[in-house]
C-alpha cells in the first residue's frame, strides 16, 4: 500500500499484530506469479499456468529475433520474451488452446469422499 503499511485483501494492516500469518502470505507475490492466494487456488489454476507456459515458447518462437521492434540488440532479447509471457497469459486466460482444459478432464478435482476398498469375490 501506497505511504503505508501493507493490507490484505479485507484491508486490514498486515503489520497490524492481530493479522495471521496466512493472510500475509496470501497477499505477498508468488514467485510464479500473481499472489499465494491465487497460486493455492487448487488444479485448475495450475494446469492454466501450466498452459501459459507452454504458450509462452510457442509465442517467442513465433516472434521475430531480427527486428528493432524490441528496441537494441542488448535488450530486445528481454523485451520479446516478456511480450511472449503476456501474451501467452491473456491467451491462456481466455481459454487457451485446450490443453488446461484437456488437464482438468484427465485429473478431475479430488474430492473428500473415501474410497472404498473392493471386497474380494
Amino acid at each position: 500500500a501506497k505511504g503505508g503499511a501493507a493490507k490484505d485483501a479485507s484491508g486490514g494492516n498486515l503489520a497490524s499484530p492481530t493479522a495471521t500469518p496466512a493472510a500475509a502470505l496470501a497477499a505477498l507475490p508468488s514467485p510464479v506469479g500473481g499472489t499465494h492466494r491465487e497460486a493455492s487456488a487448487g488444479k485448475p489454476a495450475a494446469y492454466r499456468k501450466f498452459e501459459a507456459v507452454l504458450l509462452q515458447s510457442f509465442v517467442e518462437s513465433m516472434l521475430p529475433k531480427d527486428s528493432e521492434l524490441f528496441g537494441d540488440k542488448e535488450s530486445s532479447g528481454v523485451y520479446r520474451s516478456m511480450m511472449a509471457e503476456q501474451l501467452a497469459d491473456q491467451i491462456s486466460r481466455a481459454g487457451g488452446i485446450g490443453i488446461a482444459k484437456s488437464l482438468e478432464a484427465k485429473h478431475p478435482a479430488e474430492t473428500n469422499t473415501p474410497i472404498t476398498p473392493m471386497k474380494p469375490a
